[in-house]
């Protein structure tokens, strides 16, 4: 009996452990995720002011595969 209970111990800590490595790594994906984005808008505002700055009109563009 007093195996079965080590055994039944040790797999809920093991799976309570994986469980945690695994939320652990995916916030930090989305972390990393959530910076790129950030740094994308960034840089995309900060080519916009450059351009405004410089008295060019933007002319938005459409990406290659939809339709107008």
């Amino acid at each position: 009996m007093k195996l079965i209970l080590q055994i039944a111990a040790g797999v809920y800590l093991g799976m309570v452990c994986a469980q945690l490595t695994v939320d652990t790594w995916r916030s930090q994906q989305q972390k990393s995720a959530n910076q790129v984005a950030a740094k994308q808008i960034e840089d995309r505002n900060e080519r916009i002011r450059k351009l405004f700055m410089q008295g060019r009109k933007i002319t938005p563009t459409l990406p290659e595969n939809s339709s107008p």
